[in-house]
């Protein structure tokens, strides 16, 4: 299947650095920074720092906060704080703030950021946010391709758990028979497959979507280590490898795993998560020695934190309770997009999810009537 011809917008959200958090992401944020009281929850990123301002550097995750700078809302990150996903209410997210970059941390590094603080203190946006850590949804849907009876949507990105994944990002890889630990791969489409399509009742006329043998999303792209194989290969000279690869050369150069001219397709489920560059971690006080050792950073962290998610998302854990006999059970809440998979009523300033969609249709009803 082609794998080109993508937006060229994509791309470059992954070229600004995968330390900077993306609207629709999960993060931890350090609250009251001009109190003396500070403490961290977590948050959900409804919008990011101004066009127009300067662009971020990852020394700007170490500097001073400016919270009194008047230009806060041009170059800060609006973070409301994270609802419970299973509960109707969603006071929560009435309590926002504008934070710089040095009071956001990755939701993935929760272990380590909150390493000195007592679980029972841990603030309750934090436990609100791991729940959603078992869910995935695409985005950015760019182009649809199919012979009957078989089809493709590709997209630009989809949302795992806490984070967002781009075309053209660096993801961290659960081992398995194929991956070492501290394989990677750069993403070059991200596509869900229709396999099989059937036409939807009761005349048969069209199709959804909806009835079709199989569907599944993969990610493509090109394998990397730095523990090498005989089959491996070096990178070339000639190909230039994402900013976030670079600094990760304590275990020598990066290799291409396997055949240099394929692409290897994964499931979400062998997502560890974005791979930030080294440098940031070093301002996040994480990195280990190592090379292997920091690019797999907190795998414990994320596993535990899915775990905790399919145990406590009580979307996951009703359908596993309905799903008797012999059926697979769910490890994953396949959301239709990102405000399913947050369970939110608002975003930022706008009133989204079902229930709005309801009021909707009711005024429309109204309207017409």
């Amino acid at each position: 299947m082609e794998q080109n011809n993508f937006s060229g917008k994509i791309p470059v959200i992954a070229e600004q650095g995968a330390f900077i958090p993306r609207v629709g992401e999960v993060v931890l944020f350090l609250t009251n920074a001009t109190n003396e009281k500070k403490y961290w929850k977590a948050g959900l990123i409804t919008q990011v720092p101004h066009k127009e301002t300067a662009p971020l550097t990852i020394s700007d995750i170490s500097q001073p906060d400016t919270n009194n700078d008047i230009s806060i809302s041009h170059s800060g990150f609006r973070v409301e704080t994270m609802s419970d996903p299973n509960s109707q209410s969603k006071h929560e997210q009435m309590r926002w703030e504008y934070c710089t970059l040095s009071r956001l941390r990755p939701l993935c590094l929760y272990e380590a950021v909150l390493s000195k603080q007592p679980r029972s203190d841990w603030d309750e946006s934090i436990a609100n946010a791991l729940k959603i850590m078992a869910t995935f949804s695409l985005a950015l849907p760019l182009r649809f391709t199919g012979t009957w009876p078989n089809a493709s949507i590709s997209h630009g990105g989809i949302f795992v758990g806490s984070e967002l994944v781009v075309v053209g990002d660096v993801i961290r890889l659960i081992s398995s028979g194929v991956t070492a630990n501290g394989t990677v791969l750069v993403v070059t489409a991200i596509i869900l497959y229709f396999n099989d399509l059937q036409t939807d009742p009761p005349n048969h006329d069209s199709v959804s979507g909806d009835s079709c043998q199989r569907i599944a999303v993969r990610l493509l792209g090109k394998l990397y280590s730095q523990t090498r194989n005989e089959e491996d290969k070096e990178v070339p000279d000639d190909i230039s490898l994402p900013r976030s690869m670079h600094g990760y050369t304590s275990q020598g150069a990066w290799h291409i795993v396997g055949d240099p001219a394929k692409s290897y397709s994964i499931s979400p489920s062998f997502i560890l998560g974005r791979l930030y560059e080294a440098e940031a971690l070093e301002h996040y006080d994480l990195r280990s020695g190592g090379g292997g050792e920091e690019i797999n950073f907190n795998p414990s962290g994320i596993n535990e934190a899915r775990a905790y998610a399919r145990g406590h998302d009580e979307r996951i854990r009703d359908f596993n309770r309905d799903a008797k006999g012999g059926q697979k059970v769910c490890k994953w809440l396949w959301a239709n997009d990102r405000v399913e998979a947050l369970g939110l009523h608002t975003f930022g300033d706008f009133d989204v999810g079902e229930e709005w969609e309801e009021i909707l249709e009711k005024e429309k009803m109204a309207y017409e009537g």
